[in-house]
């Protein structure tokens, strides 16, 4: 069917409103049955029981891994294909919560019977959602509106036909008085029935179960973000554009709360003031509570006070004795401050882990990460309980343990401290800067002198490593070294204005400049030294670690590194570069044209916490294999944020993919969501939030499979590029994609972009109740891709591609361009959108005339304006 809108006016800013029709919580049959098993079909026999969920019917009612159902109430369950599976398992959810079926079992060429009683297959309840962001996005306090294209705006410098703007179409967001181009589609019956029952069914996937659970009312893993994406699919870029709003060009701390708040761990005071001491509620008088120095992570061992130092130590006493030593906008003072956030923040650190035995720390220490190294493998129940005991950590004691840290470091890394800062480089050899306070009744249990002393021992000569001359630190750390202090939290190390090499491990490296080398974790903590800092002034350093764990990684605690000026270079393996597990973990790169390097699980990435990767200026180089530039696991956050530069991103090249191992490899990469997906096993959980923002410059993308801007499994992944002639690479489920009731979104704001894929079901994707987005604002665009691309939903998904500005080309075999297909398991139909909202010479697959909105048979849609 074929709709003229040649007179049409659509609000541009609300495009996608939908305010007509909406999820119904009371058409949701919370009454499905649910088993609890994972199955395979055992063909000629029966269905296979593969799993069986801890606490579920099957558990409670005695089946067991190997039985073979056989029938269903006297119904056979032998079947060829998996449609026995898809029957077997409507049969349970119509039998409902609390009914018994009675299930035929044959165990060891033995028949038996069973009658489990059935669990709701959905949860009665969910998340609330996060009010902030969307209050933001629905009274419109979005920095969208400076985007607004005008004469001088990048969407119309040197663009012949938009800027001469012959037939009087207006650039996107010049609009606010028209009306919803989703409100004016749905005016067709039709397609508002098919529309309606998708929105419904997806939105039921807010309340679905992750694989592991048993009868629990609410999800610990689904963050409520993904809910609302899964109530409210049309707000994906208008809430999108809100999260890279707050997120970008901000302060640490203001984007620290917001990872919080999205990983809904914000805790109630999260940004703290030094001299507020009554809104930090660890504080009472002044005193932090009981402090471990030993493996501060683990509690004492069995009898008394032994190992306990620090008794309510008198924090504040430090704080005003630095200000009254020096002053407070000197460097000295604001370094000290840094110092004097240690201790607190390291007892905030070990209530996060309260609730867990010293056994239960450390086997989520030693295989929390395996989960995402693709070379290892994790059995199911030792999966299970990773997932089970990390939900006794406390994420908001880590973020309120990192605002207190960063909040002292801010003054340093605002414009206002890094302009100060560049002013002291040309003095930097006449720096002078002394050990730093400690408390005085901050008593150092191993070596029994207080840490505010300086140990005889940890003074290096003048010589290099190795060479002779001192003792001691000599070993650690050579090169222009001014001084090593022990204290209860670990090494601080101060380096001086010359080159300097690191090669062990400290909680506190300040480095004033030079050409310095850093062979060691280089601000990344352990359960060892659960708060590491380092801090570079100076120089063009390298960063250069042959293990994992390293460079602003937060493994269990906090990690940061700040390098404030020069070329870079930063090698390192798996999760690392702003990484995090069970932590947060900051990378900042304030100056430079760096190079990043790393293997799995870096750049910007986090499970169970926040990773950041911040580089301000420079035309960068970011290189991984898989995993990596902004990657949110399991309740993570991850970010990488590049605020200018014509950057290379690339991540591939290592881990084949099974369907085409010849010609593809696994990104997972460059602004994506993952989940666990209960696929070879029982054993899921919900995803986190990966986003990767380039805010400046000619940029371009490189990955494969899973990459840009996509999300797997009840995640969300964004990519959002500000401006620039772009250019993204990719090969299936990319540059938009939502796969498995995830949500992908791909925002370019400007510029004359290509998009290509390899293969295809990507650029604005939704697959298996998945939500995916591709959305260019203006410039003339390339759109090419193989096979079922460019705005399409597939098994009750929904994908939308939309250009607003510009005379773009879109280039892919059928069936792509706005198309849907049926679900083969329901009776459910995706939804596909083209939508190009001007230009004259934009060309389709197919010619589609000009100012018309087509409808596809099966709920696809394209609009030609």
């Amino acid at each position: 069917m074929q709709v003229s809108v040649d007179d049409q006016d659509f609000d541009t800013r609300n495009f996608f409103a939908l305010e007509e029709m909406e999820f119904r919580r009371d058409k949701v049959n919370f009454n499905k049955g649910w088993l609890g098993i994972f199955m395979e079909n055992a063909e000629g026999r029966g269905i296979l029981v593969k799993e069986i969920t801890q606490g579920s019917p099957a558990a409670e009612a005695g089946l067991k891994v190997g039985d073979i159902i056989t029938k269903i109430n006297n119904e056979p369950t032998i079947g060829k294909g998996d449609l026995n599976l898809i029957r077997f398992k409507k049969v349970v959810e119509a039998i409902g919560a609390d009914g018994a079926p009675v299930l035929t079992v044959s165990r060891d060429n033995t028949e038996m019977m069973f009658k489990p009683r059935l669990f709701g297959k959905l949860l009665k309840n969910v998340h609330e959602p996060i009010t902030s962001l969307i209050s933001k996005a629905s009274s419109g306090l979005i920095k969208q509106d400076a985007n607004i294209p005008s004469s001088s705006s990048p969407c119309e410098e040197g663009r012949e036909s938009p800027s001469s703007n012959k037939e009087g179409k207006t650039p996107f967001n010049s609009n606010d008085t028209g009306t919803s181009f989703i409100g004016f589609a749905i005016k067709n019956e039709k397609y508002r029935d098919i529309l309606g029952a998708t929105l419904q069914r997806i939105g039921e996937e807010a309340y679905a179960r992750d694989g592991f659970q048993s009868n629990e009312e609410t999800n610990p893993f689904r963050l409520s973000i993904v809910n609302y994406f899964m109530l409210h699919p049309f707000d994906t870029l208008k809430i999108g554009q809100v999260i890279v709003d707050t997120f970008g060009n901000k302060d640490l701390c203001t984007r620290l709360e917001c990872a919080a708040e999205l990983l809904d761990a914000r805790p109630d005071k999260l940004s703290i003031t030094p001299e507020a001491n009554s809104s930090f509620p660890h504080f009472a008088g002044g005193s932090v509570k009981d402090f471990h120095f030993t493996s501060p992570l683990f509690p004492p061992s069995q009898g008394g006070d032994e190992g306990v130092v620090n008794k309510s130590p008198n924090v504040l006493s430090g704080i005003e004795q630095t200000q009254k030593i020096e002053p407070a906008d000197s460097l000295q003072g604001q370094l000290q401050r840094i110092i004097d956030s240690l201790v607190p923040s390291v007892s905030l650190i070990q209530e996060a882990f309260h609730d867990l035995s010293r056994e239960e720390v450390e086997f989520l220490y030693q295989n929390a990460h395996k989960i995402w190294l693709p070379d290892v493998k994790v059995g199911t129940q030792d999966l299970a309980r990773l997932l089970a005991l990390s939900q006794k950590v406390d994420l908001a004691r880590l973020f309120e343990a990192a605002s207190l840290l960063l909040s002292k470091l801010d003054p340093i890394c605002c414009e206002q401290g890094i302009d100060a800062l560049k002013k002291t480089y040309l003095n930097a050899t006449k720096m002078n800067i002394s050990p730093f306070h400690i408390p005085a009744n901050n008593i150092d249990g191993a070596r029994g002198r207080k840490t505010g002393d300086l140990a005889t021992d940890s003074l290096p000569s003048t010589g290099g490593r190795g060479l002779g001359g001192g003792t001691g630190a000599l070993q650690d750390f050579a090169g222009d070294i001014l001084f090593v202090q022990d204290t209860v939290i670990g090494k601080i190390v101060m380096g001086g204005a010359a080159t300097s090499y690191y090669y062990a491990d400290a909680a506190v490296i300040i480095d004033l400049g030079g050409n310095d080398y850093y062979f060691n974790n280089a601000g990344s903590s352990s359960k060892d030294i659960p708060v590491a800092i380092c801090i570079d002034l100076s120089g063009d350093d390298v960063y250069n670690t042959s293990g994992p764990f390293s460079q602003g990684t937060g493994r269990f605690g906090i990690g940061l590194l700040a390098d404030f000026r020069g070329n870079d270079k930063y090698v390192s393996q798996d999760f690392s570069q702003g990484s995090c597990l069970f932590g947060i973990g900051v990378l900042m790169d304030n100056d430079g044209n760096d190079f990043y390097s790393g293997h799995v699980a870096n750049q910007g990435v986090g499970f169970f916490g926040a990773g950041i990767l911040s580089d301000l200026s420079g035309n960068d180089v970011y290189f991984s294999r898989q995993f990596a530039q902004g990657v949110g696991f399991t309740k993570g956050f991850g970010a990488l944020i590049d605020s200018g530069g014509n950057d290379f991103y690339f991540a591939s090249g290592e881990y084949p993919d099974f369907r085409d191992p010849e010609k593809s490899f696994q990104s997972m990469s460059q602004g994506m969501g993952m989940g666990i997906r209960p696929e070879e096993s029982i054993v899921g959980a919900s995803g986190g939030i990966g986003i990767l923002i380039d805010q400046k410059g000619t940029d371009q993308y490189h990955g494969d499979y899973f990459s840009q801007g996509s999300g797997y499994y009840y995640s969300l992944g964004l990519l959002c590029d500000h401006e620039g002639n772009d250019k993204y690479y990719a090969g299936r489920y990319a540059q938009g994609a939502g796969i498995h009731s995830a949500i992908g979104l791909l925002k370019d704001v400007s510029g004359d972009d290509t998009y290509e894929c390899t293969f295809g079901v990507s650029q604005g994707c939704g697959h298996d109740t998945g939500i995916g987005f591709l959305v260019d604002d203006c410039g003339n665009d390339a759109y090419r891709s193989k096979t079922t691309s460019q705005g399409v939903g597939l098994e009750k998904g929904i994908g939308v591609l939309a250009d607003f500005y510009g005379n773009d080309t879109y280039d892919a075999n059928d069936p792509s361009q706005g198309v849907s297909s049926p679900s083969k398991t329901e009776e459910i139909t995706g939804i596909g959108i083209v939508i190009d909202n001007q230009g004259d010479r934009d060309t389709f697959h197919d010619p589609i005339a000009e100012n018309l909105l087509l409808y596809r048979p099966s709920g696809g849609l394209v609009l030609n304006r």
